[in-house]
């Protein structure tokens, strides 16, 4: 049963373009600002035009494009090929573009299974569900949780999930655990 609940690939892309755009405008904003702070104290408003009228301006938005026109195709490929499957004693997880990746977790090994959602992620209904096992060094999960993305590539992860879906995934983990209670080394 592989892949029983999908990945939202719509929905991430749509927030990783969001992020995006909050992030430009932000940045707009904060160039303005620094502008207008220079002009009060200066006197001079011959900045505005070099910033927002002349080339400058135009190679920030020519890179802004350049960073979505390079990073979503690569973000959505990467996102269809991670393949997930509830086997009789082990998840398999299988992933990679260039390289690729299969992790096959055995449910005695596995300690703590984590909902994690960054604030794109809450605004746009998706979480990931990240798998903690004995050997992980658990260094991961400290880290903002800004950067689930990260998180996905040093643990191992089913991302982009509806959040209710992702409850149903730890559930279903969370299940098969209970029957592999006091089993290991």
């Amino acid at each position: 049963m592989e892949n029983r609940l999908p990945i939202q690939i719509k929905k991430f892309v749509f927030m990783r373009l969001a992020s995006i755009i909050i992030s430009l405008i932000l940045c707009f904003a904060f160039i303005f600002l620094i502008l207008v702070l220079i002009t009060l104290f200066t006197g001079e408003a011959g900045l505005y035009i070099t910033v927002f009228g002349g080339t400058t301006f135009g190679l920030i938005i020519f890179a802004a494009l350049l960073i979505i026109f390079f990073s979503l195709p690569f973000e959505i490929w990467r996102l269809a090929m991670i393949k997930y499957n509830f086997e009789k004693e082990v998840i398999s997880i299988k992933g990679g573009i260039i390289a690729r990746y299969e992790k096959n977790l055995l449910y005695s090994k596995i300690q703590h299974v984590v909902i994690t959602q960054s604030f794109w992620e809450r605004m746009f209904g998706i979480a990931n569900v990240i798998i903690q096992t004995a050997g992980n060094d658990g260094l991961a999960m400290q880290q903002n949780s800004g950067q689930n993305r990260q998180l996905a590539f040093n643990q191992p992860a089913v991302p982009a999930l509806l959040k209710e879906d992702a409850e149903k995934v730890k559930n279903e983990i969370v299940l098969r655990l209970s029957k592999f209670k006091g089993q290991g080394l």
